[in-house]
């Protein structure tokens, strides 16, 4: 067996080694793991401290935006940074709950490191999401049960609802353990949390009862959509992982064991009610509203983490307690030590760490990184995938800015009294038609909405709303001033070795019927051409352009949609093109 002393190094190498990984990852992550709700919390959490209405901000999460705010005002990294540490107290929780129940040193190293292991919890944390914190209040209560303080047991639990809305499952389990126990005095210490966010609320925004008439959760999944029943019960390995699968099933074994031998004491029934209930619980609601469409369910699995970490040490508290012979013991304590080695290296050689941008993502960069490049004072953007703001190094929330998250309510509505003359709309083909109820066809038919510049993912399909992944970036315009950035406005576009045509994005869908569009062009090779095609080929002009000199020609425009304007690279190698259209006459 593993003496005190070696058992505590061990557990600090083991700890160590979790924390430094975390860090590493999140350094060399491209973006953040979670480009949507992950920023959205740490923009909540930032801007609260220039708005305490914030502070009890439903969907935000009331006692995760007061923790964390502090760290917020530090970036993104600060946010993370509290969720590191927040991984880092609960397993100092987990070690304490160990000893009471006499785990070996052993198993209590390799804690951390199944922790790190699951996808699911190891991306929350580099996230700036919520769960994890939910987490550590459920290892807090476990030891409070153990202790057997049930009046801070009763005002912990009180206050989890601020920190995700299934925290009140727990306050629904541990009414009725209190109940079961006779524990009456304890129980009213159970409505802490609500009375006092109750009269925060009072100051705040005049509502006692915000938390119930406020819910963000009220709608159906007529966005969302909905799934089966087993879907949580596949992705198994996202919020349990393959470790945490063999340490439910052994630690349920253990159970029936303990049951079966009327070990009651080393049973831990209470304990067991709790940390199981909560964790299934969780997993049992989420899987009936992601089947019946219900609560905003969107099937995420990162959900079933919360109470997981409770829930794995229970599995390896009961593993331990099961009574081998001595030379099975060896091999047990062997195994553990094959965790300690293979997890490691599993999680270092993962694909999943560090992020990598893909997909739409990537168009979102290249969105921003054009919008970055030009003179945009006094205009507003209206967009809805916060991964837009973050990398625009704005934070919606706080006070006077000009990145405004957009609902749309019809074109027709918003045009002139909520967007402006010369503001801008960045819609993306994931949060645009779901979130946001964007409808591309309104964008694309509207005469006042003038198409800018298009940025589209090169992978196969269309998205589930049947339309390209990837983001255009808009600009209501009236009559007058339709035309105004095109004229003058030079342009690139560039050739990679293999292709052939390339569409001019910036005129292709402009309202332009009957007119004379002058353009200028300069190339660096002479296998390029500027091609006018319409009405299939009714009018086809084919015009070649010089290498190194300046080339100015006309076409007629009779109507822009039946027709193609684009460059032709004959040889189909590298090359490029500057033009701009020098002027526009009917």
């Amino acid at each position: 067996m593993i003496k005190d002393n070696n058992g505590k190094l061990l557990k600090g190498i083991t700890l160590t080694f979790s924390f430094v990984w975390l860090i590493v990852i999140h350094f060399l992550n491209e973006i953040p793991f979670d480009v949507g709700d992950g920023i959205m919390h740490f923009n909540i959490s930032q801007a609260s401290w220039s708005d305490s209405q914030l502070f009890i901000h439903h969907w935000g999460k009331p006692l995760f935006i007061l923790l964390s705010s502090t760290f917020a005002q530090l970036g993104f990294s600060g946010i993370v940074f509290f969720n590191i540490l927040i991984f880092i107290i609960t397993v100092f929780f987990a070690w304490k709950i160990s000893s009471n129940l006499e785990i070996p040193p052993l198993f209590q190293a390799a804690y951390p490191l199944v922790l790190i292991s699951i996808f699911d919890y190891s991306s929350c944390i580099l996230s700036g999401l919520t769960e994890p914190l939910f987490s550590l209040f459920i290892m807090i209560a476990f030891w409070l049960i153990l202790s057997k303080k049930w009046f801070w047991f009763a005002f912990i639990i009180s206050f989890m609802p601020f920190i995700r809305s299934e925290g009140q499952l727990p306050i629904l389990i541990a009414f009725l353990l209190l109940s079961i126990l006779g524990k009456w005095k304890s129980i009213p210490f159970l409505l802490t949390g609500f009375i006092i966010y109750g009269i925060l609320g009072i100051f705040l925004i005049g509502d006692f009862w915000w938390y119930f008439t406020n819910s963000p959760y009220e709608w159906s999944n007529d966005i969302y959509g909905s799934g089966n029943w087993y879907d949580y019960l596949k992705s198994y390995k996202q919020y349990l992982g393959n470790t945490g699968l063999i340490l439910t099933i052994t630690g349920s074994i253990s159970i029936v064991y303990l049951i079966r031998n009327k070990k009651w004491e080393d049973l831990h029934f209470f304990s067991l009610i709790f940390v199981s209930g909560v964790f299934l619980g969780i997993l049992f609601i989420h899987s009936y509203f992601w089947t019946n469409g219900l609560s905003g369910s969107l099937g995420l699995t990162r959900i079933a983490t919360q109470g997981m970490p409770s829930f794995i040490l229970l599995s390896i508290y009961y593993t331990s307690k099961v009574e081998v012979k001595s030379r099975f013991k060896e091999l047990r304590l062997l195994l553990f030590l094959l965790f300690i080695i293979i997890i490691p290296f599993s999680v270092l050689t993962s694909s999943h760490f560090p992020k990598k941008i893909n997909g739409l993502e990537k168009e979102v960069l290249k969105a921003s990184k054009f919008l970055r490049q030009k003179d945009f004072q006094g205009k507003k953007f209206f967009f809805h995938n916060p991964l837009f703001a973050y990398q625009m190094g704005a934070n919606p929330y706080l006070n006077n800015q000009s990145y405004i998250f957009y609902y749309c309510n019809g074109l027709e509505n918003d045009l002139g009294n909520i967007i402006k003359p010369g503001d801008y709309i960045v819609r993306d083909s994931q949060f645009g038609p779901q979130e946001a109820k964007m409808d591309l066809n309104d964008f694309e038919t509207s005469p006042e909405i003038i198409k800018i510049k298009s940025f589209y993912s090169n992978r196969k399909g269309l998205t589930s709303f049947n339309e390209k992944e990837g983001v255009v970036i808009y600009q209501y315009q009236t009559s007058k001033d339709k035309f105004v950035k095109q004229l003058g406005d030079e342009k690139s576009i560039e050739f990679e070795k293999g292709r052939e045509f390339r569409s001019i994005d910036y005129l292709i869908d402009m309202p332009i019927n009957n007119k004379e569009i002058t353009f200028q062009a300069e190339s660096n090779s002479d296998s390029l051409h500027f091609v006018l095609d319409q009405n299939n080929g009714e009018t086809y002009k084919s015009i070649p352009l010089k290498k190194d000199s300046i080339v100015t020609f006309k076409v007629n425009v009779r109507q822009l949609k039946s027709t193609k304007l684009y460059f032709w690279n004959q040889t189909k190698n590298s090359g490029l093109v500057k033009w701009k259209i020098i002027n526009i006459a009917n």
